[in-house]
């Protein structure tokens, strides 16, 4: 076997998402957010109920949902979406802190570990905008282990953003490397499980947002941990499901 052929076998990449995988962000942060881009966007602050479940879902799919939950005219929107994601990125860094955001139990640990495995290339995929997506990180120093992903920005359907992120990988290493056989999702919630199904990738499930191990196993997850305190683990089960 000569080394093209090794590197080929060898490297794989890992696409993790942000929200309740790798950081926690607090509620207050959070709604303050939303209200600020609303506000930016529609000129008022929706009520509560007008926002849907966040988990899983793109900036652009929750924008749309916010809009239909307000009955806006479709002909109309692209304006107030572009305003709503500028709200986003203008709103997100001043919430974004070590009093508001704190890395979740052993996933900076777990990152730092695969992220020295030189066989292993690390990237974001992610249903924020790219901006937000590395605003929240570097609270933790997270964002100093990614340098490219797929975002909340590219796509409305989070299921397009692997071919993007693999895409990138490629374009980072060089070369037409990385495919989804060569390729892992790392998730909390059923939207990141669809996600990788729909695009024949495997995916490891963590239950450290407000989904259950029942609830991700009932979607499909290839494998679930329930938090990556036990970092050793977590890495076997990660490289099991790479074939490392």
């Amino acid at each position: 076997m000569n080394y093209e052929e090794y590197d080929n076998i060898m490297k794989k990449l890992i696409l993790f998402d942000i929200d309740s995988t790798l950081i926690t962000m607090n509620r207050t942060a959070q709604r303050a957010i939303m209200d600020f881009a609303c506000e930016y966007a529609l000129g008022y602050r929706v009520p509560l109920e007008v926002i849907p479940p966040l988990a899983g879902k793109t900036d652009l799919q929750i924008i749309s949902e916010i809009f239909d939950n307000l009955q806006l005219p479709k002909n109309n929107r692209d304006i107030i979406t572009e305003n709503f994601m500028k709200g986003l990125q203008l709103a997100t860094p001043e919430h974004s802190s070590s009093e508001t955001i704190s890395a979740l139990v052993g996933a900076k640990e777990l990152v730092t570990f695969l992220y020295q495995n030189s066989d292993i290339t690390l990237g974001l995929l992610t249903g924020n905008n790219r901006d937000c997506a590395y605003f929240k990180l570097k609270p933790t120093g997270l964002d100093e282990y990614f340098s490219f992903g797929a975002f909340g920005c590219d796509h409305h359907d989070r299921r397009k953003l692997p071919p993007i992120a693999i895409q990138r990988a490629n374009i980072l290493v060089g070369k037409s490397h990385f495919t989804n056989t060569n390729t892992l999702i790392i998730g909390d919630a059923p939207g990141d499980v669809a996600c990788a199904k729909a695009n024949n990738i495997p995916i490891l499930a963590v239950a450290s947002g407000q989904f259950s191990p029942e609830d991700l196993s009932y979607e499909g997850a290839n494998a679930i941990l329930n938090n990556f305190s036990d970092i050793q683990n977590s890495a076997n089960i990660i490289y099991n499901l790479l074939g490392l």
